[in-house]
Protein backbone atom coordinates (compact mmCIF):
# COMPACT_ATOMS: atom_id res chain seq x y z
CA UNK A 1 0.00 0.00 0.00
CA UNK A 2 1.40 3.38 -0.96
CA UNK A 3 2.43 5.43 2.04
CA UNK A 4 0.84 8.86 2.12
CA UNK A 5 2.36 12.12 3.20
CA UNK A 6 0.28 14.28 5.46
CA UNK A 7 0.28 17.75 4.02
CA UNK A 8 -1.76 20.72 4.97
CA UNK A 9 -4.98 21.87 3.55
CA UNK A 10 -3.05 24.14 1.21
CA UNK A 11 -2.76 21.01 -0.90
CA UNK A 12 -6.50 20.99 -1.47
CA UNK A 13 -7.88 24.49 -2.01
CA UNK A 14 -5.05 26.75 -2.98
CA UNK A 15 -2.74 23.98 -4.24
CA UNK A 16 -0.78 26.03 -6.69
CA UNK A 17 1.70 28.28 -5.00
CA UNK A 18 4.58 26.18 -6.16
CA UNK A 19 2.98 24.24 -8.92
CA UNK A 20 2.56 27.28 -11.10
CA UNK A 21 5.91 28.78 -11.79
CA UNK A 22 5.45 28.60 -15.54
CA UNK A 23 2.21 30.56 -15.63
CA UNK A 24 -0.78 28.20 -16.01
CA UNK A 25 -2.20 29.66 -12.82
CA UNK A 26 -1.31 32.87 -11.07
CA UNK A 27 0.39 33.13 -7.73
CA UNK A 28 -2.35 33.39 -5.14
CA UNK A 29 -3.39 33.37 -1.53
CA UNK A 30 -0.71 35.68 -0.15
CA UNK A 31 -0.45 39.43 0.11
CA UNK A 32 3.31 40.00 0.12
CA UNK A 33 3.04 43.61 1.35
CA UNK A 34 1.66 42.72 4.77
CA UNK A 35 3.87 40.32 6.71
CA UNK A 36 0.93 38.97 8.67
CA UNK A 37 -0.64 37.97 5.35
CA UNK A 38 2.69 36.79 3.97
CA UNK A 39 2.17 33.49 5.76
CA UNK A 40 0.92 30.64 3.60
CA UNK A 41 -2.85 30.47 4.13
CA UNK A 42 -6.00 28.95 2.77
CA UNK A 43 -8.54 31.72 2.77
CA UNK A 44 -8.75 32.79 6.41
CA UNK A 45 -7.02 29.64 7.65
CA UNK A 46 -3.48 30.21 8.89
CA UNK A 47 -1.72 26.86 8.50
CA UNK A 48 0.70 27.75 11.29
CA UNK A 49 -1.89 28.46 13.99
CA UNK A 50 -2.94 25.25 15.69
CA UNK A 51 -1.73 22.56 18.05
CA UNK A 52 0.01 19.18 18.11
CA UNK A 53 -2.34 16.20 18.43
CA UNK A 54 -1.50 12.58 19.12
CA UNK A 55 -1.96 10.33 16.07
CA UNK A 56 -1.27 6.60 16.29
CA UNK A 57 -0.78 6.38 12.50
CA UNK A 58 2.45 8.36 12.83
CA UNK A 59 5.34 8.46 12.03
CA UNK A 60 4.95 8.62 8.26
CA UNK A 61 8.39 7.07 7.84
CA UNK A 62 11.12 5.68 10.08
CA UNK A 63 14.83 6.35 10.06
CA UNK A 64 15.41 2.93 8.47
CA UNK A 65 13.20 3.96 5.54
CA UNK A 66 15.60 6.73 4.56
CA UNK A 67 19.01 5.49 3.35
CA UNK A 68 20.52 8.98 3.23
CA UNK A 69 19.48 10.26 6.68
CA UNK A 70 22.24 12.21 8.45
CA UNK A 71 23.72 10.65 11.58
CA UNK A 72 23.07 13.69 13.76
CA UNK A 73 19.30 13.48 13.15
CA UNK A 74 18.96 9.71 13.59
CA UNK A 75 17.99 9.73 17.26
CA UNK A 76 16.59 6.20 17.36
CA UNK A 77 19.83 4.81 15.97
CA UNK A 78 21.71 6.58 18.74
CA UNK A 79 19.67 5.02 21.50
CA UNK A 80 16.78 7.36 22.21
CA UNK A 81 14.51 5.09 24.28
CA UNK A 82 11.13 6.78 23.70
CA UNK A 83 9.17 6.90 20.43
CA UNK A 84 6.04 8.82 21.38
CA UNK A 85 7.54 12.09 20.12
CA UNK A 86 7.19 10.67 16.59
CA UNK A 87 3.41 10.30 16.92
CA UNK A 88 2.32 13.92 17.01
CA UNK A 89 0.64 15.55 14.02
CA UNK A 90 0.23 19.28 13.47
CA UNK A 91 -3.45 20.28 13.37
CA UNK A 92 -4.24 23.83 12.18
CA UNK A 93 -7.08 25.47 14.08
CA UNK A 94 -9.34 26.04 11.07
CA UNK A 95 -8.24 23.38 8.58
CA UNK A 96 -8.52 19.65 8.13
CA UNK A 97 -5.31 18.21 6.72
CA UNK A 98 -5.57 15.81 3.76
CA UNK A 99 -2.81 13.42 2.85
CA UNK A 100 -0.97 13.81 -0.44
CA UNK A 101 1.64 11.34 -1.62
CA UNK A 102 5.26 12.11 -2.32
CA UNK A 103 4.60 10.81 -5.83
CA UNK A 104 2.06 13.60 -6.29
CA UNK A 105 4.71 16.05 -5.17
CA UNK A 106 7.12 14.73 -7.79
CA UNK A 107 4.51 14.71 -10.53
CA UNK A 108 3.33 18.24 -9.87
CA UNK A 109 6.87 19.62 -9.72
CA UNK A 110 8.15 17.64 -12.68
CA UNK A 111 10.99 19.44 -14.41
CA UNK A 112 11.57 21.88 -11.54
CA UNK A 113 14.71 22.75 -9.60
CA UNK A 114 14.24 23.44 -5.89
CA UNK A 115 16.96 24.97 -3.74
CA UNK A 116 17.12 25.24 0.05
CA UNK A 117 19.59 27.92 1.16
CA UNK A 118 20.60 28.18 4.80
CA UNK A 119 22.31 26.59 7.76
CA UNK A 120 22.06 23.14 9.36
CA UNK A 121 18.37 23.78 10.15
CA UNK A 122 17.83 23.97 6.40
CA UNK A 123 19.67 20.66 6.12
CA UNK A 124 17.34 19.29 8.80
CA UNK A 125 14.20 20.26 6.90
CA UNK A 126 15.60 19.44 3.44
CA UNK A 127 16.38 15.96 4.66
CA UNK A 128 12.99 15.49 6.31
CA UNK A 129 11.25 16.47 3.07
CA UNK A 130 13.40 14.22 0.89
CA UNK A 131 13.04 11.28 3.29
CA UNK A 132 9.24 11.58 3.16
CA UNK A 133 9.29 11.71 -0.63
CA UNK A 134 11.54 8.65 -0.83
CA UNK A 135 9.35 6.70 1.59
CA UNK A 136 6.21 7.59 -0.35
CA UNK A 137 7.70 6.84 -3.77
CA UNK A 138 10.38 4.19 -3.10
CA UNK A 139 10.33 2.99 -6.70
CA UNK A 140 11.51 6.42 -7.92
CA UNK A 141 15.23 6.08 -8.58
CA UNK A 142 17.36 8.88 -7.23
CA UNK A 143 20.92 10.20 -7.44
CA UNK A 144 22.48 11.93 -4.43
CA UNK A 145 25.66 13.95 -4.85
CA UNK A 146 27.41 16.11 -2.25
CA UNK A 147 30.08 18.61 -3.32
CA UNK A 148 31.34 20.82 -0.53
CA UNK A 149 28.37 22.66 0.92
CA UNK A 150 26.06 21.65 -1.93
CA UNK A 151 23.83 18.56 -1.73
CA UNK A 152 21.92 17.52 -4.86
CA UNK A 153 19.12 14.93 -4.81
CA UNK A 154 17.77 14.16 -8.28
CA UNK A 155 14.81 12.04 -9.37
CA UNK A 156 15.70 11.47 -13.05
CA UNK A 157 12.32 10.00 -14.05
CA UNK A 158 10.65 13.24 -12.97
CA UNK A 159 13.48 15.56 -14.03
CA UNK A 160 13.35 17.17 -10.59
CA UNK A 161 16.23 18.29 -8.37
CA UNK A 162 15.91 19.13 -4.69
CA UNK A 163 19.11 20.83 -3.61
CA UNK A 164 20.63 22.27 -0.45
CA UNK A 165 23.26 25.03 -0.38
CA UNK A 166 24.86 25.48 3.03
CA UNK A 167 24.97 29.23 3.59
CA UNK A 168 24.45 30.16 7.22
CA UNK A 169 24.24 33.96 6.82
CA UNK A 170 22.91 34.40 3.23
CA UNK A 171 25.30 37.36 2.91
CA UNK A 172 29.00 36.83 2.10
CA UNK A 173 32.01 35.86 4.16
CA UNK A 174 35.17 36.88 2.26
CA UNK A 175 38.79 36.02 3.01
CA UNK A 176 41.17 38.98 3.15
CA UNK A 177 44.58 37.58 3.95
CA UNK A 178 44.01 35.62 7.13
CA UNK A 179 40.91 37.63 8.07
CA UNK A 180 37.40 36.30 7.52
CA UNK A 181 35.06 39.23 6.96
CA UNK A 182 31.27 38.99 7.19
CA UNK A 183 30.02 41.51 4.61
CA UNK A 184 26.46 42.49 5.49
CA UNK A 185 25.68 44.22 2.20
CA UNK A 186 26.97 41.67 -0.32
CA UNK A 187 25.36 38.55 -1.80
CA UNK A 188 27.62 36.99 -4.43
CA UNK A 189 25.65 33.73 -4.51
CA UNK A 190 22.59 35.47 -5.94
CA UNK A 191 23.42 34.71 -9.58
CA UNK A 192 23.30 31.00 -8.73
CA UNK A 193 20.11 31.23 -6.70
CA UNK A 194 18.13 33.06 -9.36
CA UNK A 195 18.40 30.11 -11.79
CA UNK A 196 16.05 27.97 -9.67
CA UNK A 197 12.28 27.53 -9.89
CA UNK A 198 11.78 27.42 -6.13
CA UNK A 199 13.93 28.98 -3.40
CA UNK A 200 13.54 28.24 0.33
CA UNK A 201 15.71 30.48 2.53
CA UNK A 202 16.68 30.22 6.18
CA UNK A 203 19.10 32.07 8.46
CA UNK A 204 19.32 32.67 12.19
CA UNK A 205 21.12 29.98 14.17
CA UNK A 206 24.70 31.11 13.48
CA UNK A 207 24.19 34.81 14.16
CA UNK A 208 24.65 34.38 17.92
CA UNK A 209 27.76 32.19 17.82
CA UNK A 210 30.90 33.58 19.45
CA UNK A 211 34.42 32.36 20.14
CA UNK A 212 35.59 29.25 18.30
CA UNK A 213 32.12 28.65 16.80
CA UNK A 214 32.06 32.09 15.15
CA UNK A 215 33.08 31.61 11.48
CA UNK A 216 34.17 35.22 10.90
CA UNK A 217 36.69 37.63 12.45
CA UNK A 218 35.29 41.01 11.38
CA UNK A 219 31.99 42.38 10.17
CA UNK A 220 31.64 45.01 7.42
CA UNK A 221 28.80 47.25 6.30
CA UNK A 222 28.87 50.18 3.86
CA UNK A 223 32.65 49.96 3.67
CA UNK A 224 33.21 50.20 7.42
CA UNK A 225 34.84 47.24 9.18
CA UNK A 226 34.11 46.41 12.83
CA UNK A 227 35.45 43.80 15.21
CA UNK A 228 31.87 43.05 16.25
CA UNK A 229 28.43 44.64 16.43
CA UNK A 230 25.01 44.02 17.97
CA UNK A 231 24.08 40.62 16.55
CA UNK A 232 20.37 41.40 16.17
CA UNK A 233 21.23 44.55 14.26
CA UNK A 234 23.62 42.57 12.05
CA UNK A 235 20.91 39.96 11.45
CA UNK A 236 18.37 42.58 10.41
CA UNK A 237 20.91 44.34 8.19
CA UNK A 238 21.70 41.09 6.38
CA UNK A 239 18.00 40.32 5.93
CA UNK A 240 17.47 43.77 4.40
CA UNK A 241 20.31 43.06 1.96
CA UNK A 242 18.61 39.78 1.06
CA UNK A 243 15.27 41.60 0.66
CA UNK A 244 16.85 44.06 -1.77
CA UNK A 245 18.34 41.14 -3.70
CA UNK A 246 14.90 39.55 -4.02
CA UNK A 247 13.37 42.75 -5.37
CA UNK A 248 16.22 43.45 -7.78
CA UNK A 249 17.08 39.97 -9.01
CA UNK A 250 14.17 37.50 -8.72
CA UNK A 251 11.84 37.04 -11.69
CA UNK A 252 8.60 36.31 -9.87
CA UNK A 253 7.01 34.88 -13.01
CA UNK A 254 9.60 32.09 -13.00
CA UNK A 255 10.76 31.69 -9.40
CA UNK A 256 8.79 31.15 -6.18
CA UNK A 257 10.50 32.42 -3.01
CA UNK A 258 9.84 31.04 0.47
CA UNK A 259 11.42 31.92 3.80
CA UNK A 260 11.51 29.04 6.22
CA UNK A 261 11.06 31.14 9.33
CA UNK A 262 12.97 30.98 12.60
CA UNK A 263 13.59 27.56 14.14
CA UNK A 264 13.93 27.95 17.95
CA UNK A 265 16.05 26.04 20.44
CA UNK A 266 14.96 24.73 23.83
CA UNK A 267 17.89 25.46 26.12
CA UNK A 268 15.87 27.39 28.72
CA UNK A 269 13.10 25.30 30.37
CA UNK A 270 11.76 28.38 32.15
CA UNK A 271 10.26 29.38 28.80
CA UNK A 272 7.79 26.51 29.05
CA UNK A 273 7.38 26.70 32.83
CA UNK A 274 9.62 23.79 33.87
CA UNK A 275 11.65 24.53 37.00
CA UNK A 276 13.20 21.05 37.26
CA UNK A 277 14.80 20.48 33.85
CA UNK A 278 18.09 21.92 32.60
CA UNK A 279 17.23 21.99 28.90
CA UNK A 280 15.46 19.78 26.34
CA UNK A 281 17.06 16.60 27.69
CA UNK A 282 14.46 14.13 28.93
CA UNK A 283 11.50 15.90 27.31
CA UNK A 284 9.07 13.33 25.89
CA UNK A 285 5.97 15.33 24.95
CA UNK A 286 5.15 18.72 23.39
CA UNK A 287 3.86 21.83 25.05
CA UNK A 288 0.13 21.23 24.65
CA UNK A 289 -2.17 23.90 23.34
CA UNK A 290 -1.59 26.56 20.71
CA UNK A 291 0.40 29.15 22.66
CA UNK A 292 4.02 29.01 23.82
CA UNK A 293 4.48 30.39 27.35
CA UNK A 294 7.83 31.94 26.41
CA UNK A 295 6.24 34.27 23.86
CA UNK A 296 7.46 35.38 20.46
CA UNK A 297 11.02 34.71 19.36
CA UNK A 298 12.99 37.98 18.92
CA UNK A 299 14.42 36.86 15.56
CA UNK A 300 10.90 36.06 14.36
CA UNK A 301 9.85 39.66 15.07
CA UNK A 302 12.82 41.00 13.07
CA UNK A 303 12.14 38.65 10.15
CA UNK A 304 8.50 39.69 9.85
CA UNK A 305 9.52 43.33 10.06
CA UNK A 306 11.88 42.90 7.10
CA UNK A 307 9.35 40.91 5.06
CA UNK A 308 7.06 43.94 5.13
CA UNK A 309 9.48 45.86 2.92
CA UNK A 310 9.82 43.19 0.23
CA UNK A 311 7.87 44.22 -2.83
CA UNK A 312 8.00 40.92 -4.70
CA UNK A 313 6.15 37.82 -3.44
CA UNK A 314 7.94 36.04 -0.58
CA UNK A 315 5.93 33.40 1.24
CA UNK A 316 6.69 32.83 4.92
CA UNK A 317 6.67 29.30 6.31
CA UNK A 318 5.93 30.59 9.80
CA UNK A 319 7.21 27.59 11.72
CA UNK A 320 8.40 29.36 14.87
CA UNK A 321 5.44 28.86 17.22
CA UNK A 322 4.69 25.29 16.17
CA UNK A 323 8.40 24.51 16.64
CA UNK A 324 8.51 26.22 20.04
CA UNK A 325 5.79 23.81 21.16
CA UNK A 326 8.04 20.79 20.33
CA UNK A 327 10.45 20.80 23.25
CA UNK A 328 10.50 17.01 22.91
CA UNK A 329 11.68 16.93 19.29
CA UNK A 330 15.43 17.55 19.65
CA UNK A 331 18.27 14.99 19.55
CA UNK A 332 19.39 16.03 23.04
CA UNK A 333 22.11 13.48 23.92
CA UNK A 334 20.97 11.13 21.13
CA UNK A 335 22.56 13.02 18.26
CA UNK A 336 25.85 12.30 16.55
CA UNK A 337 27.83 13.86 19.38
CA UNK A 338 26.22 11.55 21.90
CA UNK A 339 26.52 12.32 25.58
CA UNK A 340 29.47 14.64 24.97
CA UNK A 341 26.98 17.38 24.19
CA UNK A 342 23.30 18.25 24.26
CA UNK A 343 21.63 19.30 21.00
CA UNK A 344 18.49 21.29 21.70
CA UNK A 345 18.60 23.08 18.34
CA UNK A 346 18.21 20.48 15.60
CA UNK A 347 15.36 17.99 15.22
CA UNK A 348 15.13 14.21 15.34
CA UNK A 349 13.99 12.60 12.10
CA UNK A 350 11.26 11.60 11.90
CA UNK A 351 9.80 13.84 14.56
CA UNK A 352 8.81 17.48 14.43
CA UNK A 353 6.93 17.21 11.14
CA UNK A 354 7.50 20.69 9.71
CA UNK A 355 8.22 19.21 6.28
CA UNK A 356 4.61 18.10 6.00
CA UNK A 357 3.68 21.78 6.05
CA UNK A 358 6.53 22.58 3.68
CA UNK A 359 5.02 20.15 1.19
CA UNK A 360 1.69 21.85 1.67
CA UNK A 361 3.19 25.24 1.04
CA UNK A 362 4.74 23.90 -2.11
CA UNK A 363 1.28 23.24 -3.46
CA UNK A 364 -1.91 25.28 -3.72
CA UNK A 365 -4.26 23.56 -6.22
CA UNK A 366 -5.64 24.85 -9.38
CA UNK A 367 -9.11 23.60 -10.30
CA UNK A 368 -7.72 20.92 -12.59
CA UNK A 369 -5.68 19.32 -9.82
CA UNK A 370 -8.56 19.47 -7.34
CA UNK A 371 -10.95 17.72 -9.73
CA UNK A 372 -8.34 15.09 -10.57
CA UNK A 373 -7.92 14.36 -6.86
CA UNK A 374 -11.68 13.97 -6.46
CA UNK A 375 -11.96 11.64 -9.44
CA UNK A 376 -9.03 9.55 -8.24
CA UNK A 377 -10.57 9.28 -4.78
CA UNK A 378 -14.09 8.43 -6.07
CA UNK A 379 -13.63 6.83 -9.52
CA UNK A 380 -17.11 5.25 -9.40
CA UNK A 381 -18.80 8.66 -9.31
CA UNK A 382 -20.10 9.44 -12.80
CA UNK A 383 -19.41 12.92 -14.08
CA UNK A 384 -20.20 15.27 -16.96
CA UNK A 385 -17.57 17.68 -18.27
CA UNK A 386 -18.51 20.58 -20.53
CA UNK A 387 -16.27 23.40 -21.79
CA UNK A 388 -17.82 26.50 -23.36
CA UNK A 389 -15.36 29.26 -24.18
CA UNK A 390 -13.62 30.22 -20.95
CA UNK A 391 -16.07 28.27 -18.77
CA UNK A 392 -15.39 24.66 -17.70
CA UNK A 393 -18.16 22.79 -15.84
CA UNK A 394 -17.59 19.46 -14.08
CA UNK A 395 -20.78 17.92 -12.65
CA UNK A 396 -21.27 14.91 -10.41
CA UNK A 397 -25.04 14.26 -10.91
CA UNK A 398 -25.39 11.71 -8.12
CA UNK A 399 -24.16 14.31 -5.64
CA UNK A 400 -25.79 17.33 -7.34
CA UNK A 401 -22.47 19.18 -7.23
CA UNK A 402 -20.82 21.36 -9.85
CA UNK A 403 -17.21 22.48 -9.79
CA UNK A 404 -16.68 25.21 -12.33
CA UNK A 405 -13.80 27.30 -13.63
CA UNK A 406 -14.31 30.71 -15.24
CA UNK A 407 -11.19 32.02 -16.96
CA UNK A 408 -10.90 35.67 -15.93
CA UNK A 409 -7.30 36.80 -15.58
CA UNK A 410 -7.95 40.28 -14.15
CA UNK A 411 -11.30 39.88 -12.33
CA UNK A 412 -12.19 43.37 -13.58
CA UNK A 413 -13.49 43.87 -17.14
CA UNK A 414 -11.85 44.07 -20.55
CA UNK A 415 -14.27 45.72 -22.99
CA UNK A 416 -14.01 46.11 -26.76
CA UNK A 417 -14.42 49.65 -28.06
CA UNK A 418 -14.07 49.45 -31.82
CA UNK A 419 -10.63 47.87 -32.28
CA UNK A 420 -9.47 48.92 -28.80
CA UNK A 421 -9.36 46.50 -25.89
CA UNK A 422 -9.83 48.50 -22.70
CA UNK A 423 -9.01 47.23 -19.19
CA UNK A 424 -11.58 48.89 -16.91
CA UNK A 425 -10.26 48.85 -13.37
CA UNK A 426 -13.51 49.90 -11.70
CA UNK A 427 -15.96 47.56 -13.44
CA UNK A 428 -16.92 43.92 -12.79
CA UNK A 429 -19.75 42.88 -15.06
CA UNK A 430 -19.30 39.19 -14.17
CA UNK A 431 -20.35 39.81 -10.58
CA UNK A 432 -24.02 38.97 -11.11
CA UNK A 433 -22.95 35.52 -12.35
CA UNK A 434 -20.48 34.96 -9.52
CA UNK A 435 -22.94 35.81 -6.76
CA UNK A 436 -25.17 32.83 -7.67
CA UNK A 437 -22.60 30.31 -6.40
CA UNK A 438 -22.24 28.75 -2.95
CA UNK A 439 -18.42 28.87 -2.90
CA UNK A 440 -16.15 31.31 -4.75
CA UNK A 441 -12.34 30.94 -5.04
CA UNK A 442 -10.67 33.96 -6.66
CA UNK A 443 -7.18 34.40 -8.06
CA UNK A 444 -5.39 37.09 -10.08
CA UNK A 445 -1.78 38.15 -10.62
CA UNK A 446 0.17 36.48 -13.42
CA UNK A 447 -1.25 38.46 -16.37
CA UNK A 448 -0.79 41.86 -14.77
CA UNK A 449 2.89 41.96 -15.75
CA UNK A 450 2.45 40.87 -19.37
CA UNK A 451 3.47 43.36 -22.03
CA UNK A 452 3.67 43.41 -25.81
CA UNK A 453 1.89 40.65 -27.72
CA UNK A 454 1.00 38.85 -24.49
CA UNK A 455 -0.85 41.88 -23.11
CA UNK A 456 -4.59 41.36 -23.75
CA UNK A 457 -5.55 45.04 -23.62
CA UNK A 458 -4.29 48.36 -24.96
CA UNK A 459 -2.37 50.00 -22.12
CA UNK A 460 -2.73 53.53 -23.60
CA UNK A 461 -6.46 53.34 -23.11
CA UNK A 462 -6.63 51.84 -19.65
CA UNK A 463 -9.56 53.38 -17.81
CA UNK A 464 -8.65 54.19 -14.21
CA UNK A 465 -11.65 56.20 -13.13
Amino acid sequence: METSISVSVAAVLVFCLLCQIQGKVAFGGVDNINATKNVVRIGSCDLFQGKWVYDRSYPLYTSTDCPFIEKEFNCQNHGRPDKEYQKYRWQPTSCQIPRITGRSFLQRLRGKRILFVGDSLSLNQWQSLTCMIHKSAPEAKYDLVKIGGLSVLKFPAYDISIMLSRNAFLVDIVLEGSRRVLVLDSIQSGNFWRTFDVLVFDTWHWWLHTGRKQPWDFVRYEGRTHKDMDRMVAYETALRTWARWVDSSVDSTKTQVFFQGVSPDHMNPREWGDAKSENCRGQTEPVFGSHYPGGSHPAEIVLKKVLRIVFKPVHLLDITTLSQLRKDGHPSVYGYGGRRGTDCTHWCLPGQGVSEIQMAANFVPDTEFLTCMIHKSAPEAKYDLVKIGGLSVLKFPAYDISIMLSRNAFLVDIVLEGSRRVLVLNSIQSGNFWRTFDVLVFDTWHWWLHTGRKQPYVIDHMIIC
